[in-house]
């Protein structure tokens, strides 16, 4: 994979065919990057450029452009830059002077050369340069290439057929029909073309967090994406402006448009007559324009003609984002109200119209307002808390100042409605507004509420310090106090102090009951639920039986580690994954409905932690992914810190060493400014564990020798939430310090033996032969290793079971046992390898190859899932074809192909379909 710098996000596809572009043997030999301007097409282009450099590839480039494609050879000087010097004496004598000339050189003597000289001089530099390491022809633009440049490529490319040389071309869309450089008439397979289309939503939130230090909002990075239109130059831009204004855009209107966009659009609607103007703002103001909406089908007409906007039957849109928000601002206030005040009589849904007659409003209306609040309880109903936050808004602005009751109901709305949608610095912004105006008393007790659960999620000392405010209000109901001395005591837990915590949620469990409200019961046995699990005291299942019955009687409303949650999460730990599986799903599946970020990332963050024990590495890494996206881009640093925990953890798995490091280096100083003692513990596991697989066994030990002591003087003690200690006596029996590895092997058997966990007690017996071992005692290690393998039967998760497999493979080396020690070996490897941990898969090839005898598997045979996707790719299905048959990702797949090239010692689908009946005859199929 590659190693991409912070301004690549949001790619990993799209560097994935770059990937298998440079690695993989031709077709195709060229590779053309396709996407309007500001793209990222140029990032992609140097991205492959950095990776071919990095593979010992001769790299020729050039980046022309406008101002330069009258300058005749200017780009194809700028390939060969000053090589061009040093291959001139290794071509023909008229091709050496004619080329010399051609780029300035030397002076031209006699009559000018002819072109079919300068062409062939120009090839035979290729391939000059292309003998020692290979070449890659990079050209950036190449819309912008100067005529005699571009025709010395174009002939190159019609003759470069065995010789190891690549094209990668960048181009915006032409709209012309030929493909440039006469890619049109290249051989079938030579060329692949890819688009390089708009980033996701969390792929803007990662560029704009590394490029403007600055996280936006979920809501407001929602519409940031929708007028840039993923566009990474636009929403820059746009963001740019957002961060140096400071200011929360009204709701309901566009986001403002930057100076230097405006300029880009503005003569484009500016030059139009005022009838086409007017059509145009109208089809901005509708949020699914129509036809018969707009009502002027000439102006649509022209408008279309003009290329502005896109017909499809009924349906009109622009052909870009910013044209709709700019032919909006256009319009001038008195003209949009116009336009709004029609629109609510014309379109049916209920929230549009509402926003329409918000929008028509010159000043505060009561009936307004109130369509405009049930607009917005439809909205929060049917999972859409972003845009309840907006219309909530909106209904505030509308209420007459003398309705003080239906003004204050809908402000603490809204701050519910944003704290629901991931905007917490609006939320907090409304909260402390109105506890400027609230009197003392139980109103006032239920913002303070508020403001602590928004703090509690970004700095918890702060947090503490509202939760003292909110309870000492006067007033204050049993409900508002549940929920309190809930969140106190998840604050404490993170804090590290787990007795405090626990009398917080004993707290919470009883002022939930007198409360008498299911929502309170809930939450706060679910969590406190969640504790005794982690402290190795889990509820048994009556608990979880009368907490989920409080959850189920809530209609279907999401609980962020309510009873569902949490008893999945219980569930898990006992290794029993299926049942944890399906309960962690049912919460996730919940939250999506109703709109619940917060509790969707945390089931999706316990998903993770689930399908990495299971050994699902790909349905982990999209939990992951989506957890990044839903959690880690909502503005609180402690959700975002859990993100990257989640993130490493499977980059850890997956051997993605580069990227494991980076994130936990930025949680481990994120939890520890944050002062998050969970996700510090969480992400030095991780660290640990990461070294552990490089073989770096003293830096295992350094990070975590010391972890567990402080984990169980905290009063952890459910050995698998923190997988600590059997990585720890790994570690320490590499490192020879036996005593110490003795010494946590301890606890963690006595830890099995008190849960009867089937996953402590096979990692301790495991631990506990290789410890024989090391003291030089391998046949004494070999029944620990067997018992090992007895309680792995226990649990589903194969890639443990695989490391017992490979510690055994090491010990009957040891004893001259080389048949069992080959059938242990070879058992982890394939575990290993389906798995898909590189890492270890590594190990036991490595043990494999000091048996001797029968090679490893390593080049000749074909794991199960390499197998598979071979046999569809000799089929004819494509990479995606195959990817959708076995349920893996596209990049897996070419991933996967890659590696089967080079383990049957082919090039191509071609050749691989030839070579495949040898590979069955030697694996006796």
């Amino acid at each position: 994979m590659v190693t991409t710098g912070l301004e690549v996000v949001g790619r990993d596809d799209e560097l994935a065919v770059l990937v298998g572009f440079l690695d993989g043997s031709p077709p195709p030999r060229i590779l053309l990057l396709e996407g309007e301007a500001g793209i990222g097409k140029t990032t992609l282009w140097r991205e492959g450029v950095a990776y071919g450099e990095r593979r010992g590839l001769r790299i020729l480039t050039c980046s022309p452009s406008e101002s330069e494609a009258q300058l005749p050879f200017a780009a194809a000087g700028d390939l060969l830059g000053p090589q061009a010097a040093s291959v001139l004496d290794s071509l023909p004598l008229p091709q050496r002077r004619a080329l010399a000339a051609a780029l300035l050189l030397e002076e031209l003597e006699g009559p000018a050369p002819e072109p079919r000289a300068v062409a062939l001089a120009f090839l035979g530099a290729l391939r000059v340069l292309a003998q020692a390491e290979g070449l890659l022809v990079a050209v950036d633009d190449v819309q912008w290439l100067d005529g005699p440049s571009a025709l010395l490529l174009e002939f190159a490319l019609r003759r470069i057929e065995d010789e190891p040389v690549k094209f990668l071309f960048a181009q915006r869309p032409s709209g012309a029909s030929d493909a440039p450089l006469g890619l049109e008439r290249a051989p079938e397979g030579a060329v692949r073309a890819l688009p390089v289309g708009p980033l996701t939503m969390g792929a803007l939130h990662r560029l704009l967090r590394a490029r403007l230090q600055s996280s936006f909002p979920r809501p407001l990075l929602r519409r940031l994406q929708e007028a840039s239109g993923g566009n990474p130059f636009y929403a820059l831009e746009l963001g740019r402006t957002l961060a140096e204004r400071d200011v929360e855009p009204d709701p309901g209107l566009p986001l403002p448009v930057p100076t230097s966009l405006q300029e880009l659009v503005r003569d484009r609607i500016a030059r139009h007559p005022a009838q086409v103007r007017d059509a145009l703002a109208t089809v901005a103001a509708l949020s699914a324009p129509t036809v018969f909406a707009v009502g002027d089908d000439a102006a649509l007409d022209a408008a279309a003609a003009a290329e502005l906007i896109e017909l499809d039957g009924d349906r009109v849109r622009f052909t870009h984002p910013l044209l709709a928000a700019e032919a909006y601002a256009a319009a001038g206030a008195q003209r949009r109200r116009s336009i709004h005040r029609r629109l609510a009589d014309v379109v049916r849904d209920v929230e549009e119209r509402a926003r329409h007659l918000a929008l028509a409003a010159e000043r505060p209306a009561a009936d307004v307002a109130a369509a405009v609040e049930e607009a917005a309880d439809r909205a929060a109903a049917r999972g859409a808390p972003e845009v309840a936050a907006e219309l909530s808004a909106l209904a505030v602005r509308l209420t007459p100042h003398d309705a003080t009751s239906d003004r204050l109901r809908r402000r603490l709305a809204t701050a519910d409605f944003q704290i629901l949608a991931g905007a917490p610095e609006p939320a907090r912004a409304a909260a402390e507004e109105l506890l400027s105006e609230l009197p003392a008393g139980a109103e006032r007790a239920g913002v303070f509420a508020r403001l602590m659960r928004i703090a509690s999620r970004s700095d918890f000392r702060a947090a503490l310090d509202l939760s003292e405010r909110t309870l000492a209000e006067p007033g204050i109901d049993e409900e508002t106090r549940a929920l309190v001395y809930r969140d106190r005591g998840q604050i404490w837990m993170n804090l590290g102090d787990l007795s405090r915590a626990r009398a917080e949620l004993v707290e919470a469990a009883d002022s939930a009951e007198r409360s008498g409200s299911a929502f309170a019961r809930a939450e706060a046995l679910g969590f406190l639920g969640l504790f005794d699990a982690f402290a190795g005291e889990p509820r048994p299942p009556e608990f979880w039986k009368r907490a989920r019955a409080f959850e189920d009687d809530l209609g279907g409303r999401a609980i962020s580690y309510g009873p569902l949650q949490s008893h999945g999460i219980q569930l898990m730990y006992a290794e029993r994954l299926d049942e944890g599986r399906a309960a962690l799903e049912e919460a996730y599946r919940r939250a999506e409905t109703c709109g619940d970020d917060y509790a969707l990332g945390t089931a999706q963050l316990h998903l993770v932690e689930l399908e990495v024990r299971a050994g699902d590495l790909e349905s982990a890494r999209r939990y992951a992914d989506s957890f990044f996206q839903v959690l880690g881009q909502a503005g609180y640093e402690v959700d975002y810190g859990a993100a990257l925990y989640g993130k490493s953890l499977v980059d850890a798995y997956q051997g993605r060493v580069d990227e494991a490091r980076a994130a936990l280096e930025e949680g481990v100083a994120l939890a520890e400014s944050s002062e998050d003692r969970i996700f510090l513990a969480q992400n030095l596991a991780v660290l640990g564990f990461l070294e552990l697989s490089l073989g770096r066994a003293a830096e295992a030990a350094r990070v975590l020798r010391p972890l567990w002591d402080e984990l169980a003087g905290r009063g952890h003690a459910e050995p698998s939430v923190y997988p600590v200690l059997p990585n720890a006596v790994e570690a320490l029996v590499a490192t020879g310090e036996f005593d110490e590895a003795r010494r946590e092997l301890a606890q963690l058997e006595e830890l099995g033996r008190t849960l009867d966990s089937p996953w402590a007690l096979s990692q301790a017996a495991r631990c506990r032969g290789q410890l024989a071992a090391a003291e030089g005692d391998s046949e004494a290690a070999l029944p620990h290793f067997e018992e090992a393998l007895s309680e792995h039967a226990r649990m589903p998760g194969p890639f443990e079971r695989a490391r017992t497999l490979l510690a055994l493979g090491q010990a009957r080396r040891r004893l001259k046992r080389k048949r069992v020690a080959r059938e242990a070996l070879t058992e982890a490897l394939s575990i290993f390898e389906q798995v898909g941990t590189p890492l270890w898969a590594e190990k036991a090839r490595v043990e494999l190859g000091r048996i001797g005898g029968r090679a490893a598997p390593r080049e000749g045979g074909l794991t199960a899932t390499e197998r598979a996707i071979a046999d569809l790719v000799v089929a004819g299905h494509t990479n995606d074809e195959v990817a959708a048959a076995l349920s893996l990702s596209p990049r897996t797949v070419q991933w996967n192909l890659s590696k089967i090239y080079r383990k049957v010692g082919v090039r191509s689908r071609t050749e691989l379909a030839a070579a495949l009946p040898a590979v069955d005859h030697a694996r006796g199929r």
